[in-house]
């Protein structure tokens, strides 16, 4: 009996094998069906045929000869991202003067502060002291400019 048991086992564990196996090649099959035979976001339809009962046909006239131009190349949507502008030096400058400048550079976003904290209302009363960024550094036109200034005369406000 345990010559028989024995045999029995192989046998399970042989038809065990194979049907893992077997389970095996068919996964594989379905992932190289998929890699292989995917459609990458073309769609084909093909109309419906229907049967004509009347005896005259229509002819189609044939398709047209292909150009041989090619098509033009895919243009791209997205506007190249702006190049950097070196930010010029407006130390010492009046505060209108600097802001010509800044913006004849292409910045725009410019902000004055006042090292005394007060508000700075009329920028020809102004002079800078400080910018950030640092004059010479090549930043993004939509940087930020901070400007600090320090009253030169009696128009504070």
């Amino acid at each position: 009996m345990d010559d028989e048991e024995t045999t029995r086992r192989r046998r399970r564990w042989l038809l065990l094998f194979i049907v893992l196996l077997i389970l095996l090649l068919l996964c594989l099959g379905g992932a190289l069906y998929y890699i292989f035979n995917r459609d990458n976001g073309t769609t084909t339809t093909t109309p419906p045929t229907t049967a004509s009962t009347s005896t005259t046909t229509q002819q189609q006239p044939p398709p047209p000869p292909p150009t041989s131009s090619s098509p033009p190349p895919p243009t791209s949507t997205a506007p190249p991202p702006p190049a950097n502008i070196t930010v010029p030096d407006v130390t010492n400058k009046t505060g209108d003067a600097a802001e010509t400048t800044l913006k004849g550079a292409g910045f725009s976003k410019i902000t004055f502060v006042a090292d005394d904290g007060s508000a700075v209302q009329q920028l020809s009363q102004w002079k800078v002291t400080k910018q950030t960024p640092a004059a010479g550094s090549s930043v993004a036109p939509s940087t930020e400019i901070i400007l600090t200034v320090h009253s030169i005369g009696s128009g504070k406000g």
